[in-house]
């Protein structure tokens, strides 16, 4: 005689699986931390398809109590433990996170659970509050795919739920982006030229012709300068940041890989306007006297005799293109108006 256990409809259960009272089905399993689990399902086969993706799971060593995480406090973890990236990246990183994704229901949600439509609805969610696709990517490659991934390598799940996700997101930017035309590039410089801003105008120029990265720009010194060959030797950045509460401080940061160190040619436009910025640095006495980590003569200084920040030329660039825009719409005419313009980054020309 069959000692076998089989169900109302005369199916033989398996082991940890029972038949309800209500028709329904239950299966009890011991997950990987030695904690006895219990999962329901309507029928037979659904209870079936639930134990054979446990069963993976435990194959493959992902347990539950790891995976019970929340995304907000592995970031952390994997904020602590990425060594590869610079501080100020680091802190680029953590500031996205605690504005777009901490305080949401996807930061609270346990690693287990998270799909890819739950990435989706949250990219979604920073578009809507105006964040552009250029910001969205660098959340998703800078904070949640290698934080997922990361969780993958470590056995917590099985799949990175980022993956191709980024492709979903539709619709008008809302950052354009840092490209000036050259009929803008001209008429962005004619206005400076000959407007309240000219004390900027060596800086800007040397901008455009260059396309180097703000912080190179701002931490550029005279000794990295050579007119003669017409060059100028790029091996750091200059940066503002926040070292601690309510305090900020210049740094120096060294770039991310070898081809950040490089000589960059010097248009005859640039190197007018280098030489323009060193005859107004003497004849308005705004030579640097600051020193920072060992660099000091810094090319491009404020009215403070400090060197200029990124954010201060952003808000130097914002006042331009208002005052620029405004004053085209004002006078009436055919000159089109100027693109908002990202510091961030670099300020690039465009061919048309």
């Amino acid at each position: 005689m069959s000692n076998k256990r089989k169900d109302s409809k005369g199916r033989v259960l398996k082991k940890g699986e029972s038949e309800r009272s209500n028709g329904s089905y239950m299966y009890r399993y011991t997950d990987l931390d030695g904690t006895r689990k219990t999962i329901y399902a309507q029928n037979l086969n659904e209870l079936r398809e639930q134990e054979k993706l446990i069963q993976r799971d435990i194959d493959d060593g992902i347990g539950y109590k790891a995976g019970a995480v929340t995304f907000n406090e592995y970031f952390e973890k994997y904020l602590e433990l990425k060594g590869s990236i610079s501080p100020s990246t680091k802190r680029n990183y953590k500031r996205s996170w605690e504005n777009y994704i901490k305080n949401t229901r996807f930061g609270n949600m346990t690693l287990k659970d998270i799909t890819k439509s739950d990435v989706i609805l949250l990219l979604k969610s920073m578009s809507e509050k105006g964040l552009g696709k250029p910001s969205i990517n660098t959340i998703v490659a800078g904070v949640l795919s290698p934080c997922m991934k990361m969780a993958v390598e470590d056995n917590i799940i099985r799949s990175n739920p980022c993956i191709n996700c980024r492709k979903e997101i539709r619709g008008e930017d809302t950052e354009p982006e840092d490209v000036l035309t050259m009929v803008q590039q001209d008429n962005f410089l004619t206005y400076i030229k000959n407007s309240k801003y000219a004390y900027y105008y060596p800086l800007f120029v040397f901008m455009l012709e260059t396309a180097l990265r703000v912080g190179e720009v701002c931490g550029l010194t005279w000794d990295d300068v050579d007119l003669e060959h017409g060059f100028v030797n790029i091996t750091h950045q200059l940066q503002y940041n926040n070292v601690g509460k309510d305090a900020c401080q210049y740094q120096i940061l060294t770039p991310k890989s070898k081809s950040g160190v490089r000589n960059v040619p010097l248009s005859n436009a640039a190197r007018d306007a280098l030489m323009e910025q060193m005859k107004n640095q003497i004849e308005m006495d705004k030579k640097t006297e600051i020193e920072i980590d060992g660099y000091k003569d810094f090319v491009f200084s404020n009215r403070q005799n400090k060197p200029f920040i990124t954010q201060t030329i952003g808000r130097i660039l914002n006042r331009i293109v208002d005052d620029y825009n405004s004053d085209i719409k004002k006078f009436g005419g055919t000159i089109e108006p100027l693109p908002h313009i990202h510091p961030h980054g670099r300020v690039i020309i465009g061919t048309s």
